[in-house]
Protein backbone atom coordinates (compact mmCIF):
# COMPACT_ATOMS: atom_id res chain seq x y z
CA UNK A 1 0.00 0.00 0.00
CA UNK A 2 1.67 3.55 -1.02
CA UNK A 3 0.09 6.84 0.85
CA UNK A 4 0.58 9.83 -1.22
CA UNK A 5 0.56 12.83 0.33
CA UNK A 6 -0.55 16.20 -1.79
CA UNK A 7 -1.43 19.85 -0.23
CA UNK A 8 -3.20 22.35 -1.53
CA UNK A 9 -1.57 25.37 -2.42
CA UNK A 10 -3.21 28.41 -2.88
CA UNK A 11 -2.82 29.70 -6.44
CA UNK A 12 -0.72 33.28 -6.67
CA UNK A 13 -2.88 35.96 -7.04
CA UNK A 14 -1.08 38.27 -9.92
CA UNK A 15 0.39 41.27 -7.72
CA UNK A 16 2.46 43.98 -9.78
CA UNK A 17 3.94 46.58 -7.38
CA UNK A 18 4.35 50.39 -8.76
CA UNK A 19 7.17 52.11 -7.07
CA UNK A 20 9.31 54.80 -7.58
CA UNK A 21 10.60 58.57 -6.60
CA UNK A 22 7.46 60.71 -5.18
CA UNK A 23 5.71 63.00 -8.27
CA UNK A 24 6.93 60.24 -11.14
CA UNK A 25 3.73 59.50 -11.95
CA UNK A 26 2.20 56.32 -9.85
CA UNK A 27 -0.78 57.72 -9.08
CA UNK A 28 -1.33 58.47 -12.81
CA UNK A 29 -0.25 55.05 -13.55
CA UNK A 30 -3.05 53.36 -11.29
CA UNK A 31 -5.95 55.89 -12.06
CA UNK A 32 -5.49 54.97 -15.87
CA UNK A 33 -5.58 51.19 -15.21
CA UNK A 34 -8.47 51.88 -13.16
CA UNK A 35 -10.13 53.57 -15.82
CA UNK A 36 -9.48 52.00 -18.70
CA UNK A 37 -8.02 48.42 -17.77
CA UNK A 38 -9.63 45.25 -17.45
CA UNK A 39 -11.97 46.40 -15.25
CA UNK A 40 -13.97 43.29 -13.42
CA UNK A 41 -10.23 41.57 -12.90
CA UNK A 42 -8.66 44.38 -11.09
CA UNK A 43 -8.25 45.83 -7.78
CA UNK A 44 -5.54 48.88 -6.60
CA UNK A 45 -4.22 49.26 -3.10
CA UNK A 46 -2.77 52.67 -2.50
CA UNK A 47 -2.09 55.06 1.07
CA UNK A 48 -4.53 57.56 -0.24
CA UNK A 49 -7.25 57.23 -2.33
CA UNK A 50 -7.33 60.83 -2.92
CA UNK A 51 -4.28 60.37 -5.05
CA UNK A 52 -6.48 58.92 -7.41
CA UNK A 53 -8.73 61.88 -7.91
CA UNK A 54 -11.54 59.28 -8.66
CA UNK A 55 -15.12 62.05 -9.93
CA UNK A 56 -18.64 60.92 -7.98
CA UNK A 57 -19.65 59.94 -11.33
CA UNK A 58 -16.93 57.19 -11.11
CA UNK A 59 -17.90 55.55 -8.10
CA UNK A 60 -20.93 52.72 -7.71
CA UNK A 61 -20.20 52.76 -3.70
CA UNK A 62 -18.00 53.26 -0.69
CA UNK A 63 -17.40 50.89 2.38
CA UNK A 64 -15.25 51.24 5.18
CA UNK A 65 -12.35 49.93 3.49
CA UNK A 66 -13.01 49.75 -0.20
CA UNK A 67 -14.47 51.85 -3.23
CA UNK A 68 -15.90 50.00 -6.11
CA UNK A 69 -15.84 51.89 -9.34
CA UNK A 70 -19.01 52.10 -12.01
CA UNK A 71 -16.62 49.90 -14.34
CA UNK A 72 -16.32 47.07 -11.56
CA UNK A 73 -12.98 48.00 -10.57
CA UNK A 74 -12.08 47.95 -6.82
CA UNK A 75 -10.07 50.31 -4.97
CA UNK A 76 -8.49 50.08 -1.67
CA UNK A 77 -6.80 52.07 1.03
CA UNK A 78 -4.47 50.75 3.34
CA UNK A 79 -3.44 52.11 6.13
CA UNK A 80 0.39 51.37 5.90
CA UNK A 81 -0.34 47.37 6.98
CA UNK A 82 -0.18 46.01 3.30
CA UNK A 83 -0.51 42.31 4.65
CA UNK A 84 -3.94 43.11 6.29
CA UNK A 85 -5.09 44.94 3.71
CA UNK A 86 -4.34 42.01 1.12
CA UNK A 87 -5.83 39.65 3.66
CA UNK A 88 -9.00 41.92 3.52
CA UNK A 89 -9.16 41.66 -0.43
CA UNK A 90 -8.15 38.47 -0.45
CA UNK A 91 -11.59 37.43 0.95
CA UNK A 92 -13.70 39.61 -1.15
CA UNK A 93 -11.71 39.36 -4.82
CA UNK A 94 -12.01 36.36 -7.67
CA UNK A 95 -8.56 34.51 -7.48
CA UNK A 96 -7.45 36.03 -10.73
CA UNK A 97 -8.23 39.64 -9.83
CA UNK A 98 -4.85 41.36 -10.56
CA UNK A 99 -3.78 43.67 -7.76
CA UNK A 100 -1.98 46.59 -8.49
CA UNK A 101 -0.68 47.77 -5.21
CA UNK A 102 1.22 51.14 -4.84
CA UNK A 103 4.52 51.54 -3.08
CA UNK A 104 5.08 54.89 -1.42
CA UNK A 105 8.23 57.12 -2.54
CA UNK A 106 10.08 56.08 1.03
CA UNK A 107 8.92 52.34 1.59
CA UNK A 108 11.42 49.44 1.11
CA UNK A 109 10.49 47.53 -1.98
CA UNK A 110 12.72 44.45 -0.70
CA UNK A 111 9.81 44.86 1.91
CA UNK A 112 6.68 45.08 -0.19
CA UNK A 113 7.77 42.06 -2.80
CA UNK A 114 8.58 39.56 0.48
Amino acid sequence: MHTVMTSSVERLRPLTIVGGAEGVGKSTLLRHQLLHGDHHQLAVVVSNLDSLQLDDSEILSRDATFTTLCNGAICCETDGDVTATLALLRRRLHPDTHVLLEARHDASMRRFAG
